[in-house]
């Protein structure tokens, strides 16, 4: 299974560029799976996802949802302001 990641704000700097496609090792299933895998492959991001927000289209997704072949998966940092 392929998953593309697209990485917004201080991410792209972590990640090194604006998206990375990966496949999945056998048995990933579900958002955090994609989380640990991609954490595992660009380990300056493993810090970052704990409080990263994960979109597909113009919906937050939880962990636990079920991962589809072919998605992209926006990653979104926590922001502050005032």
């Amino acid at each position: 299974m392929q998953i593309t990641f697209e990485f917004w704000g201080a991410l792209r700097r972590a990640a090194g560029g604006d998206e990375r496609t990966l496949a999945l090792p056998a048995g990933a299933l579900s958002v955090a799976d994609a989380l640990d895998a991609l954490a595992n492959a660009i380990p300056a991001l493993g810090e970052h996802l704990d409080n990263t927000a994960v979109a597909q289209a113009d919906r937050l997704l939880l962990r636990t949802e079920a991962l589809e072949d072919g998605m992209r998966l926006a990653l979104l940092p926590p922001v502050a302001g005032g």
